[in-house]
């Protein structure tokens, strides 16, 4: 599951931000967070978060390395809200079988019901038609 990589705080101005931007064709970057693999919407291009040089609009460029503690914590929070989102996914998909299922079951006693009022209708009416072509 890929989702925004955050961009972790500058070491210079201390600036951070909800969303990192390629340096080379400005496209939004993505973490896969099984993966630790960063992608660019626009150029398509991928590599390892850990291999990523940072920079910031402040001009300031730093290494995966010099801000392991805040990448290590932006991945693993990227790996949690990943796996809620799936869980979020998952319950969803679940509640809409037993929607379904629940749904299926009184359109099936429904019709049954009336089918079985239609009989006993029908079952009358031949009966009193039975009964008077036969008296006369």
């Amino acid at each position: 599951m890929r989702i925004p990589l955050p961009f972790p705080k500058c070491k210079s101005c201390g600036q951070a931000s909800s969303q990192s931007f390629h340096r080379n064709c400005g496209g939004r970057m993505y973490v896969e967070v099984t993966t630790d693999e960063v992608y660019c919407d626009k150029c398509t291009k991928h590599w390892n978060a850990w291999d990523s040089t940072y920079y910031c609009t402040c001009g300031s460029a730093f290494e995966a390395t010099d801000v392991r503690t805040a990448l290590s914590e932006v991945l693993a929070c990227c790996k949690v809200c990943a796996e809620e989102i799936a869980a979020q996914e998952a319950a969803q998909k679940r509640r809409e079988s037993l929607s379904e299922v629940s749904l299926r079951s009184f359109l099936s006693s429904f019709f049954e019901r009336i089918g079985y009022a239609f009989g006993v209708a029908i079952g009358a009416i031949i009966e009193a038609v039975t009964t008077y072509i036969l008296k006369k």
